[in-house]
């Protein structure tokens, strides 16, 4: 078999692959489109009325507006700290920040399950029990770690002579921080920022762990409705979901590129 056929194989197997784990997710696309009181393909006609009931829905706008605002919040304070984490461990030893990043990936690498009964567990000990502060040190937690890889990574593709320049030009360290290094890593602040935001807005597992009635995020909201029975309302938030998600994700790749948050390239 020639060189040709063994490419054509595998292109077409991994089409096969892609369409595969693609299928839910146009099943349920095109399932918020009908004009039935469930779920069914194929489509006898095509409605928006499901996409109108998400506005009638107070506990989905509700759970909307708090996951929005706990996601900005807990994106702006891990970037932040994120931020000054990275240069600070690239500054001290450049060779070994990318061992320390993936180090600090590790977490994330621990069943979600496990890392949201600890951290519960650890504001019960402190008796901190406010739900806002739980979710947002706790969202805070699991969106550090993606900071620090995008803008350690965009640290790794600066000319380290630059803030050399700024230094001897008289400027202390943190005007070459604010005036020179901030905004060659622009890129990697803003992809982290927008990753973090995403993290956040999506996570489930650990807000069931942290969320009381009085503060419930719209991933929550949206898995304590589905206990009940699969909606077409539900098959529209969720596209409204995947849309917003796939926004971000656009906006992360046009401003540094998904290859090097994730230290694909350096």
């Amino acid at each position: 078999m020639r060189r040709g056929a063994y490419q054509a194989i595998w292109v077409s197997a991994g089409w096969v692959v892609i369409l595969f784990m693609l299928a839910p997710i146009l099943v349920i696309f095109l399932g918020s489109f009908t004009t039935r009181e469930y779920l069914s393909l194929p489509l006898d006609g095509l409605s928006l009325r499901w996409y109108w009931e998400i506005l009638e829905q107070p506990k989905f706008l509700d759970g909307f507006a708090r996951s929005v605002q706990l996601g900005v919040a807990a994106s702006i304070v891990s970037t932040f700290l994120g931020t000054l984490a990275a240069i600070g461990l690239f500054r001290r030893n450049p060779k070994a920040t990318g061992w320390v990043a993936i180090v600090l990936m590790l977490p994330l690498m621990v069943p979600s399950v496990i890392i949201a009964m600890s951290v519960l567990q650890f504001f019960n000990t402190l008796n901190i029990t406010n739900p806002y502060v739980t979710l947002l040190l706790g969202h805070t937690l699991i969106t550090f770690p993606y900071v620090v890889r995008s803008v350690t990574a965009t640290l790794g593709l600066m000319p380290r002579g630059i803030e050399w320049a700024g230094a001897n030009l008289g400027a202390n360290p943190w005007r070459v921080i604010w005036h020179v290094t901030i905004p060659n890593i622009r890129p990697g602040v803003i992809g982290g920022l927008i990753i973090a935001f995403l993290v956040s807005f999506d996570s489930v597992t650990i807000s069931i762990f942290l969320q009381t009635p009085a503060f419930i995020p719209l991933p929550v909201r949206l898995y304590n409705f589905i206990e009940y029975g699969v909606e077409p309302v539900v098959a529209a938030l969720s596209t409204v979901l995947m849309l917003v998600s796939a926004a971000g994700l656009y906006l992360a790749e046009r401003f540094v590129g998904m290859d090097v948050i994730f230290g694909a390239r350096k």
